[in-house]
């Protein structure tokens, strides 16, 4: 009998199949405002996806399905929230969110652009706005917000435009918004009830 040597046989083997990198959630600090601002307004038909069970989102603002069920919000690759722009979300007055800007705004540290134009947004601006340090555009025109002007704001080192134009704030413009004017910043605050100060005529009857 002749002996038939023995071929080895390579069996292919595969990696085991690793799970999908999870995307990171954002801060507590961030759900909190998120789920204030709920609990705070009367949202659109539009943000009906904007849900919250026990103060927690219940899906992650920052995950794949943040386009349809967190619109208006917008993370960076660190899951930090940096814009919250609603303009052309409102459909006729029904579709407008309307309520007050919750303190816990000033939660959002690294928040860029806010944007909450023609809504029903009224109350007194928060001062926590102030804590927005990163924050470079503020865009509130066309509101009911009433009360003064928060001073602090002017001093935000980044912000670049400010409109709070239409609105129902009284007071005269704060003085540390020369700051703003130092740097050319974009300021609008016309249509209010505003008393100006020396070389701020032109933010109050801009009619634009």
């Amino acid at each position: 009998m002749i002996a038939v040597p023995s071929v080895p046989v390579s069996v292919p083997t595969h990696a085991p199949e690793s799970d999908p990198p999870s995307i990171p959630n954002v801060s507590n600090e961030e759900h909190d405002f998120l789920c204030d601002f709920i609990r705070k307004t009367t949202v659109s038909e539009i943000f009906a996806t904007w849900k919250c069970e026990n103060h927690v989102p219940a899906t992650n603002p920052c995950g794949s399905a943040t386009a349809t069920s967190w619109p208006g919000v917008t993370c960076n690759q660190d899951a930090s929230i940096i814009e919250l722009s609603f303009v052309g979300f409102a459909n006729g007055t029904t579709g407008r969110i309307k309520g007050k800007l919750p303190d816990s705004i000033g939660n959002l540290h690294h928040l860029v652009i806010l944007v909450l134009e023609k809504q029903n947004m009224y109350g007194r601006l928060p001062n926590q706005l102030c804590d927005l340090t990163s924050l470079q555009l503020l865009n509130l025109q066309r509101n009911y917000f009433h009360g003064y002007i928060p001073k602090e704001l002017g001093y935000l080192k980044q912000l670049k435009n400010v409109n709070l134009a239409h609105n129902r704030l009284i007071g005269r413009i704060p003085s540390s918004f020369q700051n703003l004017y130092r740097r050319r910043s974009k300021i609008r605050l016309h249509s209010n009830f505003l008393m100006g100060m020396k070389g701020f005529e032109k933010y109050l009857d801009q009619q634009q």
